[in-house]
């Protein structure tokens, strides 16, 4: 070989390898622990990213709090400098010195798998995904996430267990957990004081997986969601009663579970009447009811939404087969005619079916002089069925009379200036006034690059505010093409579902599982205010009440300084939830004692 050929091949196998040495690190030392195989304890309210690392590495002790009925979250982050084929964890029963176990057949372990987000630039961990195992590429980090829920009937008690992490089918590492069962219980989803309502669309399941609009395969994979979503403490059942209610606006057509029908194109002058097929309807509503999802039904809507003056109403003219659109400006001669229809029709199936009472017309941020034209209009045609009213209303001539209100937390609370209702003489009523979040804010919120503690920290700060719960939209609209590789599409990534269609149903968030987390919290808050109550009607308890208020106060000010607009941020910590936990489940033991908790 030439000299100068063979000096320029030596100069860059020395170049490839000062670049395969270094790779980011040039210009500083690498660090030691990137040449080993590393695992540690991560926080939940983290993320764990494909460059994330652990500082404690030393740390293998778990010691965590949990009510009976209540959800504990570990986990867990591994990076290795090598590829690993095969990476798993096996979960042994966690059991107490007494005998008293929790089976292993309890504790699920899942992977976040990644979503290219643009919004931070990363491939960003979101999905939560049940399999055996996973592999990893060289300097890849990886987060595992462990939870499971408290046994109702766990008697309470200290409980140890093992978590073995498997690397390649061989044992690396185990982390040991100590787990303190609380004499506290949490009611069961249903029961949550919290209420929770996700417009959820029934039609993404078909459009996404491509199966037949209202098919046997689609209810059944249906079921398998309203499962999911009952078990997070869903209240309201969305129902859908007019095609595409977004006009466009969501970039696809959300389908509607009402079949509009007319035999021939209908005119106002016509002979043709509307006739309605309420089928997909009710076997949605049973389905929701099957699960558990039971409080009221949130029909959508005579308006196109948000903010909109007019009605769009597709249907079928079942003489030429064709797909014809009406457009009707609100409260209109044509609007009228149409939606009387309809209401009439509606009102007397509800009646036949028993749901009348659970039944409610809703508007999405309709501006006052909109429902002026169709709000009387309704209470005329159909008087029984009850109008809800999101948002809009400016001027709150309609809000009085919608059971459920809702106010967006980047416009209203403390320090805005803007004044709420009576949300205390509502609830008394037998009203809810709930919080909201949506595009905005940026922070706090649910997006996939959202931290997993801003969505946690709703559920204090609805107890904060005194909010009677939480709503968004939307827990599953999907779009059909590019929905992985592309989740900014209309709006911020993730603003449109919790949850990502699976093989066979949902795949759970990371975002959803910490809403419930602080959902969980609300209760344990609940409970805790009706158990100092309780002790306040009782004598000689006058130090419990004061010492609970004190560590309540304590426990929410933590949990909520740095997103709560009242204060400045007073901690780099982003919030000690942990800690405020800890505060909270202590005044929790102390009445449960003292058997001052409801049952």
């Amino acid at each position: 070989m030439p000299r100068k050929r063979l000096l320029l091949f030596v100069v860059s196998i020395a170049l490839f390898s000062r670049c395969e040495t270094f790779g980011q690190w040039i210009g500083r030392p690498e660090p030691a622990w990137e040449k080993t195989f590393q695992t540690w304890v991560a926080d939940p309210h983290k993320k764990v990213y494909p460059n994330s690392f652990g500082r404690d590495l030393a740390r293998r002790q778990i010691e965590l709090q949990a009510c009976r009925n209540e959800w504990v979250i570990i986990q867990l982050g591994v990076r290795s400098p090598q590829a690993v084929k095969s990476l798993s964890v096996r979960a042994s029963e966690l059991s107490t010195a007494d005998g008293e176990k929790i089976g292993s057949n309890l504790i699920r372990v899942r992977y976040p798998g990644l979503i290219p987000v643009d919004e931070n630039g990363q491939y960003t961990p979101d999905p939560l995904w049940e399999v055996p195992a996973v592999s990893l590429r060289p300097y890849q980090s990886q987060g595992i996430w462990i939870d499971f829920r408290v046994p109702a009937d766990a008697p309470p008690g200290k409980y140890e267990g093992a978590l073995d992490l498997l690397r390649d089918g061989a044992k690396a590492d185990t982390f040991h957990v100590k787990l303190d069962v609380l004499p506290v219980s949490l009611p069961e989803p249903s029961g949550y004081h919290c209420y929770l309502n996700i417009l959820v669309d029934p039609s993404s399941v078909a459009r996404v997986k491509r199966l037949p609009l209202w098919g046997e395969e689609h209810w059944r994979q249906l079921e398998r969601y309203l499962q999911n979503l009952a078990a997070h403490g869903q209240k309201t059942i969305t129902a859908f009663i007019v095609d595409d209610p977004w006009a466009g606006d969501t970039g696809f057509a959300v389908r509607n579970l009402i079949e509009w029908k007319c035999a021939g194109e209908w005119t106002r002058e016509g002979t043709a009447w509307l006739a309605f097929d309420f089928s997909p309807f009710d076997r949605w509503v049973n389905l929701c009811l099957k699960a558990g999802i039971n409080d009221h039904i949130e029909c959508w809507s005579p308006l196109v939404q948000p903010g909109s003056d007019h009605s769009v109403v597709i249907y079928t003219d079942t003489a030429s087969g064709q797909r014809r659109s009406l457009r009707l400006p609100a409260g209109s001669d044509e609007y009228k005619a149409v939606w009387g229809e309809f209401a009439r029709a509606f009102q007397e199936h509800l009646r036949a079916r028993g749901w009348l009472a659970k039944a409610y017309l809703a508007f999405d941020e309709i501006d006052t002089a909109v429902l002026d034209r169709v709000v009387p209009f309704f209470h005329e045609v159909a008087p029984e069925l009850k109008l809800m009213i999101s948002g809009g209303d400016e001027k709150g001539r309609h809000m009085a009379e919608s059971r459920e209100l809702s106010f967006h937390y980047g416009y209203y609370g403390p320090g805005t200036g803007v004044e709420l209702p009576d949300i205390p003489a509502r609830r008394k009523a037998g009203k809810r006034t709930l919080l909201y979040t949506a595009v905005t804010p940026l922070y706090p919120n649910t997006f996939i690059f959202s931290q997993p503690l801003e969505s946690r920290y709703l559920g204090w700060i609805i107890w904060k505010w005194n909010f009677d719960g939480y709503i968004r939209w939307a827990w599953d609209f999907w779009w059909p093409e590019n929905f992985w590789d592309q989740p900014l599409y209309k709006w911020h990534s993730g603003d449109m579902w919790f949850v990502y269609p699976g093989p066979d149903g949902p795949v759970d968030s990371i975002q959803w599982e910490m809403l419930r987390k602080g959902i969980e919290d609300y209760e344990c808050l609940w409970l805790a205010r009706q158990g100092l109550e309780k002790a306040r009607a009782r004598e000689g308890l006058t130090d419990l009440v004061e010492r609970g208020e004190k560590a309540l106060t304590r426990a929410i000010d933590l949990a909520t300084q740095q997103f709560d607009r009242t204060p400045a941020p007073r901690d780099p910590i982003p919030a000690r939830m942990d800690e405020a936990r800890r505060l909270v489940n202590d005044v929790l033991s102390e009445l449960a004692c003292l058997d001052l908790l409801p049952r």
